[in-house]
């Protein structure tokens, strides 16, 4: 048998033993390339737009109510008006006895004292009531109503100026307790007669505007929920 032909090898042809070796460096040669493109392409396009101005613009504005809703409910009963009052209560008991044919009477004079305390109670504000527009600096503020405090008898200075019970009377142990209760109400009313709920709105309006203002507001409304005309500036 004759030996097989054997082809013979072109110049400068690779083996194809060496070109499967070559070939996975190939495709690692080309990653490569394409990874570094990529980076150089992020970079400069980063670069651009840094040194081009925003054609946009944010602006932050912050509106802020807890912080003052806080501030105010610090002062918690913000007493504003004080008054100092006395007056002179005469209570009578008047009895009949022998089939009402006398008269007689249990009777007693008492001289009273009492301070009375009138203000806002901020503990009453409700988060709903501050409207704070900090970008503004100015804040709308719903109150409760101003309300009596304090309208009771000082008993250090009350006391009984006179106590005249006739022969035929029956002394009444409480008479001095109900002279105190009339003596009470009386001054209460009087309080309320004279405006000491109007002073005290009054001056509830000037001590809040102070501590907002210390605040950094600069326009300042206060209304009251008893629906009197709102107070502003």
């Amino acid at each position: 048998m004759s030996d097989p032909e054997i082809e013979p090898t072109k110049p400068g042809a690779q083996p194809p033993a060496q070109t499967a070796h070559k070939l996975p460096y190939a495709w690692i040669a080309l990653v490569a390339c394409t990874l570094i493109v990529s980076i150089t392409i992020v970079t400069v396009v980063r670069s651009i737009r840094a040194s081009v101005p925003s054609a946009s613009a944010t602006r932050t504005v912050v509106r802020q109510g807890p912080d003052v809703l806080v501030a105010v409910r610090a002062l918690a009963r913000l007493e504003t008006v004080s008054f100092h009052m006395e007056r002179v209560i005469e209570l009578t008991d008047e009895q009949t006895h022998l089939f009402g044919l006398v008269g007689a009477n249990d009777r007693i004079l008492l001289v009273a004292a009492a301070d009375v305390s009138a203000g806002v109670d901020l503990a009453k504000v409700r988060p709903q009531d501050v409207r704070a527009d900090w970008e503004h600096r100015s804040v709308t503020m719903e109150l409760p109503a101003v309300e009596l405090f304090h309208a009771s008898l000082d008993n250090a200075r009350t006391r009984t100026y006179r106590r005249d019970t006739d022969t035929l009377a029956v002394r009444s142990d409480d008479l001095e307790t109900r002279a105190r209760q009339e003596a009470e109400r009386a001054m209460r009313d009087s309080a309320l007669q004279t405006g000491v709920l109007t002073r005290g709105r009054d001056n509830a309006e000037r001590a809040l505007r102070a501590t907002l203002t210390s605040l950094g507001f600069e326009r300042v409304e206060l209304r009251w929920r008893d629906a009197a005309p709102a107070v502003g500036r």
